[in-house]
This record gives C-alpha cells, sequence and structure tokens, in this order.
C-alpha cells in the first residue's frame, strides 16, 4: 500500500498540473488584460508559492509581466530581487534569467531598449543550460523584439526563429503566435511583404487555436501593414477594421487603443484627417489609462500629422515635437528614423 508520504506527493503533483493548467490560460491572456491577469495571479499566489519550482517560477515571471503590462513597475521589481537572490542562493540559473528578463521588460516599458537588450542578452546566455523551456522561449523572444526596435535586423531574425522553434517543439500556440507575429513585423520592416502577409495569416490562426485576442488583433494588423506595401489598399483597410472589431467585441482597452492607432495611419495615408484626429484622440484616452509611453507618443505624432493637414500647423508642430522628444526618450533608433521621416 501506498504510503502518507506518496499520498501526500501524488496529490500535490496533480494540484502543480492544475496550476500549470491555470497559468497557462492566464498567459494567453495576459497582454490584452494586464490588470485582470495581475489580479488572477495574485489570487493563486499562495498557491504558486507551494508549487514545484518549475510552476512557481513560471507563475512569477507572468506576474511580473502582468505587473509591468499594468504600469505596476516598482512592484515588477521586487519580484526581480527576490528571483536573483533566490537564484544567487540556490545557484539556479533558471531563476536569475527570469530575474533578467523582468528588468529587461520594465526597461522596454520606461524606454530604455538599448539597455533592455543587453539585459535580455545576458538572460538568454543565463538560460541556455537552465532546462526551462518557457524562460529559454521567454528570453529568445525578448532579444528579438528589442534588437528589432533598435534595427538590428540579423539578431532580430535569429532570436525570433529560435523563439518560434522553442514554442514549436513545445506545441504551444500562444506562443508560435507571438513569434509569428514578430517575424511577419520584421518583415514587412526589411521589404519582403509577401513573407510578411504568409507570417501574419499563420500569426492568426495559431492565435485562434490559443484563443488569444491579443495577437488575433496584432496578427490583423500585421497583414494590414503587409498589404499596405503590396499596394492592396482594400485588403489593408478591411483587414485594420477586423483588428479593431476583434479587439472591441474582446473589450480590451490595449487592444483597442493599438488597433484604433493602427487604423488612424491607414486614414493619414488616405489624408482623412479628421477621422485621423478623432481615432487618435479616443486611442490616447485609452493609451493614458494604461500610461503606455510609446502609444501616447505615437497617438501625438498622428495627430500632429492630422492637424498640419488641416492646416493648424502650430498645433501640429507642437504635438510632433512632444511625440518625438518620447520617442527619443527610449533609444529605439528604429522608430526614431521612421518617425523622422514621416
Amino acid at each position: 500500500s501506498l504510503t502518507m508520504t506518496q499520498v501526500t506527493l501524488g496529490a500535490r503533483a496533480l494540484a502543480d498540473v492544475e496550476l500549470g493548467r491555470k497559468l497557462q490560460a492566464i498567459e494567453v491572456d495576459l497582454l490584452g488584460f494586464p490588470l485582470r491577469a495581475e489580479a488572477e495571479l495574485d489570487a493563486l499566489a499562495a498557491r504558486t508559492n507551494a508549487a514545484d519550482a518549475a510552476t512557481r517560477r513560471y507563475g512569477l515571471a507572468l506576474l511580473a509581466q502582468a505587473r509591468v503590462a499594468a504600469a505596476h513597475i516598482d512592484a515588477a521589481l521586487k519580484l526581480a530581487d527576490q528571483l536573483e537572490l533566490e537564484g544567487r542562493r540556490s545557484q539556479n540559473d533558471a531563476a536569475a534569467a527570469v530575474a533578467l528578463l523582468i528588468r529587461s521588460d520594465a526597461q522596454v516599458w520606461s524606454g530604455d531598449v538599448p539597455h533592455a537588450n543587453m539585459l535580455a542578452n545576458h538572460a538568454r546566455t543565463v538560460a541556455q543550460n537552465a532546462g526551462d523551456n518557457y524562460v529559454r522561449f521567454w528570453a529568445a523572444m525578448t532579444v528579438g523584439v528589442t534588437a528589432r526596435l533598435l534595427g538590428q535586423v540579423d539578431e532580430a531574425l535569429v532570436s525570433l526563429r529560435e523563439a518560434h522553434a522553442i514554442a514549436d517543439a513545445a506545441q504551444h500556440p500562444y506562443r508560435r503566435a507571438s513569434a509569428l507575429y514578430q517575424l511577419s513585423v520584421l518583415d514587412r520592416a526589411t521589404k519582403q511583404p509577401e513573407r510578411s502577409l504568409a507570417g501574419s495569416r499563420q500569426a492568426f490562426a495559431e492565435a485562434k487555436q490559443a484563443g488569444s485576442t491579443f495577437f488575433m488583433a496584432k496578427a490583423k494588423m500585421a497583414e494590414s501593414a503587409a498589404l499596405e506595401a503590396l499596394d492592396q489598399p482594400e485588403g489593408e483597410l478591411a483587414a485594420m477594421q477586423e483588428a479593431l472589431a476583434i479587439a472591441r467585441a474582446a473589450h480590451s482597452a490595449v487592444e483597442e487603443s493599438l488597433a484604433l492607432i493602427n487604423l488612424a495611419d491607414v486614414y493619414l495615408r488616405r489624408k482623412n484627417f479628421e477621422a485621423v484626429l478623432e481615432m487618435s484622440q479616443q486611442s490616447l484616452e485609452l493609451a493614458s489609462e494604461s500610461q503606455d509611453g510609446a502609444l501616447i507618443a505615437t497617438n501625438k505624432a498622428n495627430m500632429g500629422f492630422a492637424l498640419f493637414g488641416l492646416g493648424r500647423v502650430e498645433a501640429g508642430k507642437r504635438l510632433a515635437e512632444e511625440a518625438l522628444t518620447e520617442t527619443e526618450r527610449t533609444g529605439a533608433s528604429a522608430e526614431i528614423v521612421d518617425l523622422i521621416a514621416e
């Protein structure tokens, strides 16, 4: 017969599996609903802390990402300190890597992309031998995204492909969707619109399978951008309107703000300046709620361009300059170049 210890261990293993499933479901919705994810993860804190090392680390990693996405940066950095200490005490590479990645996320949020990229590269090196699939995926993604923002195309491509391979090996549609979306954006930036379009549609299919409205909406935005590059204006507009419809049906302020900002861009190219102003104002209100600096800067730029178009030059100039100042603070050179060109 089983000993009491065996029974207890069996029950604990089952509880960890169930908690792992809950955490996976939260991961899929985290970026679209950061405040809700943060509350759910806080409610699971006692169970997360009692779980096995890998499940607990995963739960804390998600909590830190939710905190950053919800603009609770100090609380996220406290988690990084805690994990760094644990990593040092038990010589655990995975915990040390998670601490670095939380800090990298916080740097992206506060606008220091070069520093974020450096931390992410360090995390990837540390995570190499940690044997934690999620941490390796997160590190490769973060290196890829920050490299893309810095205009470091080769590093971005290698890292995002690595992230996709890790997600693919784990049969994880949500993570596959996020890697494919980023690859589609990179392909669009490197003037490969056909490949970008194919990637965006693949990303949409994976996001739909995962039940992630965030990456369904983002994939439609990437599809729209690829269609614009392919000179298909009807498709471009239709894809962006679909992105907005998905965001509104999901009741996600984050997704809606992103969709509006991109739809405003489409109307800007069509010189429909009234529509641009209206959408940018709506998006700015939503972005101000989530305190997203990059979104706020982009909205101000669009509003500035619309005001130029409406002949209100001084007001337009003021907003465009505010947007440029915000963007320069981030050090995301690829973004700054784009904004100055516009």
